[in-house]
């Protein structure tokens, strides 16, 4: 099953507004992953259980960090996969040390606990990303999961620009 859904826009949400959004959709996610349901099949006839899961999670890259939890382009670490920042964004020649799912669920957890939204925002600019309702799947992983779509990174010429530009190879 394909889920697709499109934030209304013209402007990005608020912090905090599509998580209410996505707690509907994680509710019955949950239900699909844990129990699940019972289809009867000719050869088990009081049922095989069926799970379901929301892999992966197909984006434009701030649509995807605000879904996913990602840190903001303009966080001190704002790579969404690997701890890079702001200060070093220059070099490519390093490699730099990816996130995991772990770190970004702590982070996560971290940013959904804090006691203020001065807590909250003092966390994001530290590079450490947001709760997504999401997190709340028991196997979902907001690292891996979350890629990049081929429109944006492609056809509209996405990577072009930021090999080029970005990291200046011509």
């Amino acid at each position: 099953v394909y889920l697709v859904g499109i934030i209304p826009g013209p402007k990005k949400t608020k912090k905090d507004q599509i998580n209410r959004l996505l707690a509907h959709v994680v509710d019955d996610l949950q239900n699909l992953w844990d129990p699940g349901f019972l289809i009867p099949t000719p050869s088990m006839p009081t049922g095989r259980r069926i799970r379901g899961a929301l892999i992966p999670l197909v984006c434009d890259l701030p649509g995807g960090n605000e879904v996913a939890g990602a840190p903001d382009h303009n966080a001190s670490m704002p790579c969404a996969y690997c701890k890079i920042t702001l200060a070093t964004l220059d070099n490519v020649e390093d490699p730099f040390d990816p996130r995991t799912c772990a770190n970004a669920r702590a982070h996560g957890e971290s940013w959904r606990d804090a006691a203020t939204e001065d807590a909250r925002e003092k966390l994001e600019s530290q590079g450490g990303g947001r709760w997504s309702e999401l997190m709340r799947l028991p196997y979902w992983d907001p690292v891996g999961y979350k890629v990049l779509d081929t429109m944006h990174m492609l056809l509209e010429g996405m990577a072009n620009r930021h090999c080029r530009k970005t990291w200046g190879m011509d």
